[in-house]
């Protein structure tokens, strides 16, 4: 009931207002699509700013389609990122096959191990052009080997598989939505 009254509350100040600031003092859940459209372009379009008000978390550059997390001037690249970036980072120690929640994979197992890929035509983004990407690493020092499988007889740099034999190699790879390539 307090999100319907929020809503009704914020809607008609939202829909007429061209130069809004107003403070709500409250959580807002939202059940849905939330789309954000301004009138005009803008490459600090869209801020949100933390408490005090100093650099922003996050800029949406509208004119330019770019984004900068803790950037305080808009953003120079499509996404740009004044800081580290964190990815999912896994042990594994049998077969695995890979999915959109792994990033950094190490293998630490005794005997050998097959990493199965997903389709290469699952891991990319036709619309966009953007390809998962995999780091593949060996870790434990057994002579063992890290067999990297492609999906379906898929190529990797034009085999079927790609093969990790020493401790603390490793290979990265990308989808290209028809193969994986060794970056």
């Amino acid at each position: 009931m307090k999100n319907l009254i929020l809503f009704l509350f914020l809607f008609p100040l939202l829909a007429h207002a061209t130069n809004l600031r107003e403070t709500i003092d409250a959580n807002v859940v939202i059940n849905g699509d939330l789309t954000v459209q301004s009138d005009v372009d803008s490459t600090t379009g869209v801020r949100f700013l933390d408490n005090d008000g100093g650099t922003p978390v996050l800029t949406i550059d509208t004119v330019n389609e770019r984004v900068g997390v803790r950037t305080s001037i808009a953003p120079d690249s499509l996404l740009e990122v004044n800081g580290g970036i964190g990815t999912a980072i896994e042990t594994i120690t049998t077969h695995t096959t890979l999915n959109e929640t792994h990033s950094t994979v190490l293998v630490q197992a005794t005997g050998n191990v097959i990493i199965f890929l997903p389709t290469s035509a699952s891991s990319f983004n036709n619309t966009d052009g953007i390809g998962r990407i995999y780091t593949i690493k060996k870790w434990d020092a057994d002579t063992d080997k890290v067999t990297v499988d492609g999906a379906n007889s898929e190529e990797i740099d034009g085999a079927t598989t790609a093969i990790i034999t020493i401790q603390f190699q490793s290979i990265t790879i990308q989808s290209t939505g028809n193969e994986w390539i060794i970056l």
